[in-house]
């Protein structure tokens, strides 16, 4: 994106736990076929091991509890 903001690109990365990333790059409102640029990284994955059951309770008038 320049820096007055006139080329906005949506930039999204599909990060495979090989470390394989495919970059999608589309101009905002350009319906033509976005870019792609293929590469790999090393990749640091982590597991969560805490009991999500319940992330957040709301009450009935919307406010979290």
């Amino acid at each position: 994106m320049d820096n007055n903001l006139q080329d906005p690109t949506w930039h999204w990365l599909f990060v495979s736990s090989n470390g394989y990333v495919t970059t999608v790059k589309n101009k905002i409102g350009d319906p033509n076929m976005p870019g792609r640029v293929y590469d790999r990284m090393e990749i640091a994955w982590f597991v969560e091991l805490r009991d999500w059951s319940s992330g957040i309770s709301i009450s009935v008038n919307g406010k979290p509890v």
